[in-house]
């Protein structure tokens, strides 16, 4: 399983007083208003002020994209770059990929047949999706 320490880590908890999730101030972007919602038991992340949003890899690389750890600072003890969890965020970026894929063929469909076709394309393609991320959800535990 993902470490979730990363989390208590990098981020003020304090407002959530006690609780497992709700929302806190965005360590990605500048407010006063907590934007930011996590979910510390399920590992996932959606700021609502600047749009970063996905689990714990997510986090991981903009911290490091944002300056707040260093990549040589990640070493090969810490859980997220062990092959399992490298292999799980290279199979998120491939879903991701699908999902903006069924939205392109959404966006392009019209009242033709061939824009029938498209949607039952994305429809197929969204059910393939959504089997795989079930999939990798169980193996995640």
């Amino acid at each position: 399983m993902l470490d979730k320490e990363v989390f208590t880590r990098y981020l003020d908890l304090s407002p959530l007083n006690g609780r497992r999730a709700g929302r806190v101030l965005c360590p990605f972007h500048a407010e006063k208003t907590p934007s930011l919602s996590v979910d510390l038991d399920g590992g996932v992340f959606h700021c609502f002020g600047c749009g970063e949003q996905g689990g714990i890899v997510d986090f991981t690389r903009k911290l490091m994209e944002h300056g707040f750890i260093r990549a040589h600072a990640i070493g090969p003890r810490q859980p997220w770059t062990r092959e399992p969890v490298q292999s799980y965020a290279e199979v998120q970026e491939r879903i991701k990929a699908a999902r903006r894929q069924v939205e392109a063929l959404r966006k392009n469909a019209e009242d033709t047949p061939a824009g029938w076709a498209r949607l039952a394309s994305a429809a197929d393609l969204e059910r393939v999706v959504l089997a795989a991320e079930a999939e990798v959800d169980e193996a995640m535990g």
